[in-house]
């Protein structure tokens, strides 16, 4: 087994994405350095001029995030499609779920300001547009990818989808019993969940480690995510961390069934969303303590979901001496790497007052929405 990382490659080696993925990693160490810096300054010579300049960081914040996710997305799917390393059948499956999601957000928008008593039974017109939509994608996708166990031996289709489901209940009882929060997404809350897809997805091109089978240790890819379902609840962070991962299945696909796609993508990214559960169930009263127990445990069940994957579907890539279950334990290991970054950068954040003072903000304006 090799693992490689392309900050170890020759730039000049790299394709056009790698590429922008470097630039992308010593930007943003860049920019952390010139804004903390400047923060720094300000603190000590123009106090009053910190809450202005905090906003412009996180417009600015925003816009280099939004750049480079678009930019590295597009290039990841023009290469992909190109070679033919993405299939057609899958991406044409997952580029329909993304185009209806985001033409029904789109529409969700225009209803809310054009006819706001309307909006509540266009929920449920989108809701039943992106089941369909759901729906037509899985079976695309499982006729594609119907002979997976003559190409994968010792995969388990029903293994699959009955962890699928498994899984889709926990998320759904989840939001269902445990989130507390109850309110519909406004526009506020959309914009920061626009900027936490569109951090992580930038971040999640810095890679430090990338597995031969799928997998990688990135720059806290995660920690967007788990800030959004920490500030805005369970099951907000459930629907962000599932639009994530679908984009992650774009960005960085190794599919070959269905029910693997949806358990090692949407559903494990969804699992995020538990970074929440301390808060909202209000256990553990300590801010750093509550966000940290809550992103341990979605971190664990985002690692629970690929071992699912990598026991049904990936048997046939156990190492010599290994059975499926032993090394869907190791191989997913990555997973902790990935959280131990997200949360050692977490645990600074919640070190500094002007972030705590953002989270109290947040979270009180959400307190009151619901």
């Amino acid at each position: 087994m090799k693992f490689t990382t392309i900050l170890k490659e020759p730039f000049t080696s790299l394709d056009v994405a790698d590429q922008l993925s470097v630039t992308a990693f010593y930007f943003a160490i860049a920019a952390v350095v010139v804004m903390a810096a400047l923060w720094a300054i300000l603190k000590k010579f123009s106090p009053e001029k910190l809450p202005a300049y905090v906003k412009n960081v996180k417009h600015f914040t925003f816009g280099a995030a939004s750049f480079f996710a678009v930019s590295m997305f597009t290039l990841k799917v023009a290469a992909d499609v190109s070679s033919g390393e993405f299939k057609k059948a899958v991406f044409w499956s997952i580029f329909e779920i993304i185009a209806t999601a985001a033409l029904l957000l789109l529409a969700g928008f225009v209803v809310k300001a054009a006819k706001p008593d309307f909006f509540r039974t266009y929920k449920f017109i989108a809701a039943g547009v992106m089941l369909v939509s759901l729906v037509v994608a899985a079976v695309v996708l499982a006729l594609y990818y119907k002979d997976v166990k003559g190409k994968y031996p010792g995969s388990s289709q029903a293994g699959l989808y009955i962890s699928a489901v498994a899984l889709v209940a926990l998320l759904v009882l989840a939001s269902l019993f445990i989130g507390k929060k109850k309110s519909p997404f406004t526009t506020r809350d959309m914009a920061y969940a626009a900027v936490s897809v569109a951090l992580a997805y930038a971040l999640s091109y810095v890679k430090f480690l990338k597995m031969p089978q799928g997998g990688s240790v990135t720059l806290a890819s995660m920690l967007p995510i788990l800030l959004f379902a920490y500030i805005f609840g369970i099951r907000k962070g459930i629907i962000v961390g599932v639009v994530y991962g679908v984009l992650q299945a774009v960005q960085d696909p190794f599919i070959i069934h269905p029910a693997q796609f949806l358990i090692d993508y949407p559903l494990a990214f969804g699992m995020l969303g538990f970074a929440g559960i301390f808060k909202e169930i209000n256990v553990i009263k300590k801010p750093v303590l509550s966000f940290m127990a809550g992103a341990g445990i979605a971190i664990t069940l985002r690692y629970v979901s690929h071992l699912l994957t990598g026991i049904f579907a990936f048997a046939s890539y156990a190492q010599p001496g290994y059975t499926a279950v032993t090394w869907g334990l190791v191989y997913n290991l990555f997973t902790f790497l990935d959280g131990a970054i997200a949360l050692a950068v977490a645990f600074v954040l919640f070190k500094s007052k002007s972030f705590m003072k953002l989270i109290y903000e947040k979270s009180a304006t959400e307190n009151i929405a619901d």
